[in-house]
């Protein structure tokens, strides 16, 4: 889709501060200057500024204006077009030192004064909405639209030949010439195969295809088979992956028991240790004082009987989980 370039706007971009470009509407712009003076800089900021396009491999941070800092002094370049009727402002700035770039488009239609926005700030998303919109890509661009000073050079240089040859880069059909090209390669090349043929083999020729269609049956029927040793093979590894899963399950279980069993364990132990020390305590005690003392037979029973559930309970878990 053709466009029509209304504005270009530099802030701190290179060698210019601040610079409006705004060519004329319908005829020819021309832009002047000493060497230097940054008169390619407004052309190469519209190629950037569309399709991030960067000159001679120069970076981000390259069109940061010298001693200017992105956080302190803004560092953009604005471009307003009229697409299909639709008046696009794109601004793209540089956002710090290192050359980290945001993008926004906003679109306004003729009938409406009310600025919309359609894309950004993520750069990849307004590269593919330009892309979209203009109806081509960064190399359409550069071929179609935008001629670069050095490309003029060549075609004013060259000869015919190679004047055509850039010419057709620019153009963008380059590409069907080779296509041509190899087109005519490859008819030669047929002639040529067709002259080596003649009526006494082509019996020879038919045997040879009969030969060759007995190697594709025969590599057809080896690909059924070995497609059906994989399906057959596939089959077998989920019943393997299948038992696998349940074997770990088990032996997570057995883990969890033999755990749960020597913690039944430790409890016990420590039962019959406390158990021990009780006994101890009493003898000591019936040593030293006699047998003369209040016993609670009443209160003894309902320990003993209450030690004596205990140890069911415990027994029971264990013998469970064995």
């Amino acid at each position: 889709m053709s466009f029509t370039l209304k504005s270009i706007e530099l802030k701190n971009i290179k060698t210019h501060e601040y610079l409006l470009f705004e060519p004329a509407l319908e005829g020819i712009t021309a832009i002047s200057g000493e060497n230097g003076s940054g008169k390619s800089t407004i052309v190469d900021s519209l190629a950037w500024c569309l399709y991030g396009t960067r000159p001679s491999g120069v970076k981000n941070k390259n069109f940061i204006k010298e001693k200017v800092d992105p956080k302190k002094k803004p560092v953009s370049v604005k471009t307003v077009l009229f697409v299909g009727g639709i008046e696009y402002i794109i601004e793209k700035k540089i956002i710090t030192p290192a050359g980290t770039t945001e993008c926004n488009v906003w679109g306004k239609r003729p009938e409406s004064e009310v600025l919309s926005h359609v894309a950004g700030p993520a750069v990849s998303h307004v590269e593919k909405f330009i892309r979209s919109e203009l109806g081509m890509n960064e190399k359409g661009f550069l071929t179609s639209v935008l001629i670069q000073q050095k490309q003029v050079d060549q075609i004013v240089s060259a000869s015919p030949r190679e004047r055509g040859i850039v010419i057709e880069e620019l153009t963008g059909i380059a590409s069907i010439t080779q296509a041509i090209m190899k087109t005519n390669d490859n008819v030669r090349a047929l002639e040529k195969a067709a002259s080596i043929f003649t009526i006494g083999n082509i019996e020879e020729a038919k045997e040879k295809v009969k030969k060759q269609k007995s190697v594709c049956k025969n590599i057809d029927k080896k690909e059924k088979a070995a497609i059906k040793m994989f399906n057959e093979m596939k089959v077998i590894n989920k019943e393997t992956k299948d038992d696998l899963d349940i074997q770990q399950t088990k032996v997570n279980q057995r883990i969890k028991l033999n755990q749960e069993v020597d913690k039944l364990k430790g409890q016990i132990d420590f039962l019959k240790k406390q158990a021990d020390d009780d006994i101890n305590y009493i003898l000591n005690f019936k040593k030293k004082y006699g047998t003369t003392i209040y016993i609670d037979v009443a209160d003894i029973k309902k320990k003993v009987e209450s030690k004596r559930k205990e140890s069911y309970s415990i027994n029971n878990v264990v013998n469970n989980i064995n």
